[in-house]
């Protein structure tokens, strides 16, 4: 399928998607008037202006997590990927700390950093990067030597062949992976926010449900949801459809 009319399907199931979301929200909103409909949340989330510092503190906390979760997945990958010790050695460790739940790091991180920013920006690190790890050795352990051999046959120098040969063809699981972490890293940050943090969409979500407040607790998850889907169809994926669009875009 081409990536124009695979773009336009993508859009198209996400906007049912949404539809049905929102038509179902709307008739649980009929059925029980305890639940406010999707409108009046919207007008609620405008009058809220306090809320937009609990956002950007979690913005804070996910950007610098997803950055240091890419850099160390992408390292331990092409490390692991490239040599075979390495990925003896390694490759149980990483395999380990996924294994891991969130809820233990979050546990750890709390007694070792206390109930600081730093403690949520490590949890969400330690949970995605080995995700980006596996990957990216994935990637470099399918690579096509035939195309090392063609660099070598018109002579590029060492840069130029990693820069016009290797990152082009590893790009397509980085930025695959990275869009799986980024998903995921959304999730562990809120819920380590959640679990102790006295500002964040996390702490939001907790304060709503102490005081038993929908519209707290549906502001929140709405927020959440539009950025992670604005980063992930707006920023991510495009990125990944231009990665791939050497491929043929099948």
């Amino acid at each position: 399928m081409p990536p124009k009319r695979r773009n336009i399907e993508i859009f198209k199931r996400l906007l049912i998607g949404l539809v049905i979301v929102l038509a179902m929200w709307y008739l649980l909103s009929l059925l029980n008037p305890l639940v406010p409909p999707p409108h009046v949340i919207l007008v609620y989330m405008l009058d809220i202006e306090k809320i937009g510092t609990h956002f950007f503190t979690t913005l804070y906390r996910i950007g610098f997590g997803f950055v240091l979760s890419i850099s160390v997945g992408l390292f331990l990958g092409m490390s692991m990927g490239k040599f075979k010790t390495v990925e003896a050695i390694l490759g149980s460790f990483v395999g380990f700390v996924l294994t891991i739940p969130a809820t233990v790091w979050a546990f750890l991180a709390f007694i070792l950093f206390g109930v600081t920013t730093w403690s949520v920006i490590f949890v969400a690190m330690i949970t995605t990067f080995p995700m980006v790890a596996f990957s990216v050795s994935e990637g470099v352990k399918s690579r096509d030597v035939r195309y090392d051999e063609m660099a070598d046959v018109f002579r590029f120098s060492r840069w130029k062949k990693i820069r016009r040969v290797f990152l082009p063809y590893l790009f397509p699981y980085i930025i695959g992976s990275a869009r799986s972490a980024f998903g995921e890293l959304i999730k562990i940050a809120v819920f380590t926010e959640l679990l102790g943090s006295n500002v964040g969409i996390g702490y939001v979500l907790s304060f709503g449900w102490s005081v038993a407040s929908l519209y707290l607790i549906l502001s929140a998850t709405v927020i959440v949801v539009v950025f992670m889907l604005i980063v992930d169809y707006g920023v991510l994926y495009p990125i990944e459809i231009y990665a791939t669009k050497w491929k043929g875009g099948s």
